[in-house]
């Protein structure tokens, strides 16, 4: 017959001391009131520990889920948030609910909900990947954004992807209202911080005030007005002449997981009345 070998010794020794231990606490609870409180009270303390770490690891894992179920909250904030700001502002402007424009309706955006699968962040061009693409009604030059923010625009279409490019680029340029007022300007990356974005042309007699709320302004056809863009950090004057406001984007480029592709479905009759203006201009 075989005789054990050094390892099943040592594990033989190591469950003896269990239950050892064991029996150690068991008596020791039943020898006193005291004892057994502080012996439950320990016990208590471990399983609630271990159950606390299982909810952890049940959340990690449940992670992707949460994350599509917030997405899908959201976008209907966002749906709600649009339709809202059209009812409002026909309201102002004409002081009536305009035709067209339903309390049930979206508005003149139709909303895609995507995912990020590729983010660049490392250079002054920089770009992302959706997992949406033609077959889902993506097309070219259209806005993508976040509830908190604008992340970039639509470029290269593919059947299931579609390349976005990026507002953290050089090139992009945004027009935004600041707080609730009718004053306007130019916003752009600043290109040395990954959240920072500056406010030019702006008068100097304008009050500008730390904390005040960009908000994209509606003057583009690829995105709804009044999206919450930046928070104004300072200003500061250009050539005597203008104001330069510094401001941190409210989302975080770097954190972005899942974005929205805006179609305006008004933008055909928007571009085609644009160019027939510029056709007359040339032809004077």
């Amino acid at each position: 017959m075989k005789t054990p070998g050094p390892v099943f010794n040592h594990i033989l020794r190591f469950l003896l001391f269990i239950a050892l231990e064991v029996l150690c606490v068991v008596m020791i609870s039943h020898n006193g009131i005291i004892q057994h409180y502080t012996v439950s009270k320990e016990i208590r303390n471990v399983q609630s520990f271990f159950w606390e770490k299982g909810s952890d690891i049940r959340n990690f894992f449940n992670l992707p889920e949460i994350n599509r179920r917030l997405a899908s909250e959201n976008l209907s904030l966002l749906r709600k948030n649009v339709r809202y700001g059209e009812i409002i502002d026909s309201i102002n402007h004409a002081g009536r609910l305009v035709p067209g424009i339903k309390e049930d309706s979206g508005g003149n955006f139709v909303f895609t909900m995507a995912r990020v699968i590729k983010n660049s962040l490392g250079s002054s061009h920089n770009f992302l990947i959706i997992n949406k693409g033609s077959a889902d009604g993506i097309e070219e030059n259209m806005g993508v954004l976040t509830p908190c923010g604008v992340i970039g625009i639509t470029r290269a279409v593919g059947r299931h992807n579609t390349f976005v490019y990026s507002f953290l680029n050089a090139k992009q340029t945004l027009s935004v209202q600041i707080g609730h007022s009718n004053l306007f300007g130019p916003l752009t990356w600043n290109q040395t911080d990954l959240h920072g974005v500056t406010l030019s042309d702006i008068q100097i007699h304008i009050p500008v005030n730390k904390g005040d709320t960009l908000f994209t302004s509606g003057y583009s056809s690829l995105y709804p007005a009044g999206i919450p863009i930046a928070i104004i950090e300072n200003s500061s004057i250009k050539n005597g002449i203008k104001q330069e406001v510094g401001a941190s984007l409210i989302e975080k480029m770097n954190a972005v997981n899942y974005v929205f592709v805006a179609r305006n479905i008004r933008r055909k009759e928007i571009d085609s009345l644009g160019k027939a203006f510029d056709k007359k201009s040339n032809e004077k």
